[in-house]
């Protein structure tokens, strides 16, 4: 059964910095994403447990009091393709869409770009590199930011 937690300051952060490290750190030119950085004391983490308990996947939002950003949404390896991904997904919407969000936003790593397209996001056509990595600035508005991010059931 999948269980799920919203976590936010530092007394958390060691199993999302060893899953994002055991995911990124296996990825050529991402090291960067691996760490943690000074955003992830504010933001609001959301954590995905598989039965056995275990961290398997995590992801972030941010507002910055202008706009919300998810960001490092990662997977273990061996617990892809499950739902884990879609249910952080899900939770980090979820926030937003509370805090009346009229828009999410996500600079996107090229290998994630499908699977933020299936939960209703779009391209605004840009790119920047928040990370040393080029990415593709993606943005959640309006009724599909409201119909449980369209991601798989």
């Amino acid at each position: 059964m999948v269980r799920g937690k919203y976590l936010e300051g530092k007394e958390h952060l060691a199993q999302i910095a060893a899953l994002r490290k055991e995911v990124f750190g296996e990825e050529p030119g991402h090291a960067l994403l691996a760490e943690l950085d000074e955003i992830d004391t504010y933001a609001v983490q959301a954590v995905a447990y598989d039965e056995k308990d275990e961290v398997v996947g995590t992801g972030r939002i941010t507002f910055d009091g202008d706009r919300f950003e998810i960001s490092h949404i990662v997977v273990k390896k061996e617990s892809r393709g499950q739902g884990y991904g879609d249910f952080v997904m899900k939770m980090l919407i979820n926030k937003a869409a509370l805090a009346n969000a009229s828009a999410i936003y996500a600079s996107v790593l090229p290998e994630a770009k499908g699977f933020y397209e299936k939960c209703g996001f779009v391209s605004e056509g840009t790119t920047s590199e928040p990370c040393g990595v080029a990415c593709e600035d993606m943005v959640l508005t309006g009724a599909k930011m409201h119909s449980c991010c369209g991601c798989a059931q």
